[in-house]
């Protein structure tokens, strides 16, 4: 069966794998520019991961669509900003997890600087007696 825009909602919904085939080639330049937007330009990686996202969750969560409060075009364009918002939330607080990780993991030993400079006072102390 050609897959269409009269026949891609019943399909997906059916789970035929064309139907999505048929959205992505589709809109993938509207989803591409919705997510890069939110995302920044600089992360190109991160956008090609959260628009696969976004099509798992189309193709996970269609039967959610409801096409009398709005058109699939604007469903699917508010379901990419927000997921892509949702991906920049968890991508912020996996840099600050790295951030706080590396403020931890210190090279210093706090411990054995403060007994070796106590070490050496004591030795300067003791030679100047």
């Amino acid at each position: 069966m050609k897959i269409n825009d009269k026949n891609f909602l019943l399909e997906l919904k059916g789970k035929n794998p064309a139907a999505l085939e048929y959205i992505i080639n589709t809109y993938c330049n509207l989803v591409f520019k919705i997510v890069l937007n939110v995302l920044g330009n600089d992360n190109y990686e991160n956008a090609k991961e959260c628009i696969n996202d976004v099509y798992l969750l189309i193709w996970n969560k269609s039967h959610l669509y409801n096409p009398e409060k709005s058109s699939f075009k604007n469903w699917l364009l508010a379901v990419s900003k927000y997921k892509a918002i949702d991906y920049k939330r968890s991508l912020a607080k996996q840099d600050n997890l790295q951030i706080e990780e590396q403020m931890l993991l210190s090279n210093t030993d706090v411990e054995n600087e403060y007994i070796l400079k106590e070490k050496k006072r004591r030795i300067d102390k003791a030679f100047t007696i």
